[in-house]
């Protein structure tokens, strides 16, 4: 685990701890991360390459880093419309104007929650489509190189004791989630959806490719 801050490395740290999972935490900038090149049989990111002007930068050190065969994934949310607006649209600003009120701070609440309901963030996000990226592992050298559109339910800030309802009834839809996401047309995957998957693999060594 790689982060910027070091309280992101801390909440990393607690969540394998709650869970009993074991990891190293390491602060750094991606853009020149403390590692040799072709360290990594994997390098994976989650909602990082949206929030850089020039996503070409990170991807290019992420490539780096890769071990001959070895493979690049990143979990992509750009600023764009999709299941997820609208859920902010008709729960989550109202939900996050309520929460406040309740915790005394009713003008905060509603200027927050105005902001969330028209997905008004405060930090920067990219609108740039898939290709930029995809465009860029090519660059890279990467092969194999696939994408699809991604997290077909939204996030949606429900009280507690809502949340276990909530899930169970996301897993009874789960044969028409993967459908959906098969089919992987441009409804699905370019305005419906949420986030984008992109992955690509490093070429391997000259011998190594004679023995695959």
């Amino acid at each position: 685990m790689l982060d910027l801050t070091e309280t992101a490395l801390v909440k990393a740290q607690e969540s394998f701890q709650r869970y009993k999972l074991q990891g190293t935490f390491v602060l750094g900038d991606v853009l020149q991360m403390p590692f040799a090149d072709s360290t990594f049989d994997v390098i994976m990111s989650f909602g990082l390459l949206e929030h850089f002007s020039e996503p070409e930068q990170p991807i290019r050190e992420m490539i780096r880093l890769l071990k001959p065969s070895g493979l690049f994934f990143a979990d992509i949310v750009p600023k764009k419309f999709s299941v997820q607006t609208l859920a902010n649209f008709f729960v989550n600003g109202l939900a996050v104007a309520v929460y406040y009120t309740l915790h005394g701070q009713p003008w905060y609440g509603l200027r927050k929650g105005l902001r969330k309901a028209v997905s008004l963030e405060d930090f920067y996000e990219s609108t740039y489509p898939i290709e930029r990226y995809q465009q860029a592992l090519v660059d890279g050298g990467l092969g194999r190189i696939r994408w699809v559109g991604a997290t077909r339910f939204p996030d949606i800030y429900f009280p507690f004791w809502l949340m276990p309802r909530w899930v169970r009834w996301l897993k009874g839809r789960r044969e028409a989630w993967l459908a959906f996401g098969k089919s992987n047309g441009r409804f699905a995957s370019r305005f419906w959806c949420r986030s984008y998957w992109l992955w690509g693999q490093k070429p391997p060594l000259r011998e190594d490719a004679a023995t695959l």
